[in-house]
């Protein structure tokens, strides 16, 4: 959802794949900025099952520096995820929309949306059936009638997996696009989000008004 939610695709991945993860990107890219690198986890930041309804309704984008159009759908599910509809539309552009899953994680460093895509397994170079749940993480704050988004800087996250300070792996060479992978457990992301808390590791990506 925001800062590092750009249109662009994974490694290895069918076509559906492709187009899921670019719906996320377009997710995250709440504020079109478009970044050149994708990040994402292995793993979620806790287990499915916590609510958050506050995020639920209709909102609307209103600081996007690119006087793009952006508004979003949240519904939560019968089975604990919640549904994301986003509807883009750039200045001469024609309206984009896609629909993701996720559910919140409330923690001590912040709240996140844990948005999932799935990754085609691959074995021995040939493309597989099969696919695995991957995780991208947006950092949120919301109220009554005000919902922000932020996204993690790609560059000091990428320092700091190089540093390892977190367990990771930054690949330039797969798409177009640098893909930073996270393959740490849970709580020791958590851990190191907490330490980023009041540094420069999320930056904002978005404000929404509820429609």
């Amino acid at each position: 959802m925001v800062a590092g939610l750009q249109r662009k695709k994974e490694v290895g991945t069918k076509s559906g794949d492709w187009a899921r993860l670019g719906s996320f990107v377009l997710t995250c890219i709440l504020t079109a900025i478009i970044f050149s690198s994708c990040i994402y986890s292995d793993h979620p930041l806790t287990p499915r099952g916590t609510k958050d309804d506050r995020i639920c309704g209709a909102w609307r984008l209103v600081d996007d520096k690119n006087n793009s159009q952006m508004q979003l759908s949240i519904e939560r599910e019968k089975d604990g995820w919640y549904k994301i509809c986003e509807k883009e539309q750039g200045p001469g552009e024609k309206e984009h929309t896609s629909t993701d899953r996720c559910y919140p994680s409330l923690t001590k460093c912040g709240n996140f949306l844990n948005i999932e895509f799935r990754v085609a397994l691959k074995q021995e170079g040939k493309q597989q059936t099969q696919s695995v749940p991957k995780f991208m993480f947006v950092k949120y704050t919301v109220t009554k009638d005000d919902l922000w988004i932020w996204n993690i800087d790609e560059t000091i996250l990428m320092v700091d997996i190089h540093n390892r300070r977190l367990v990771g792996e930054i690949d330039n060479a797969s798409t177009p696009w640098r893909i930073v992978r996270i393959h740490d457990t849970a709580s020791h992301i958590l851990d190191y989000f907490n330490e980023q808390a009041k540094g420069t590791l999320f930056v904002a990506a978005g404000h929404f008004k509820r429609v």
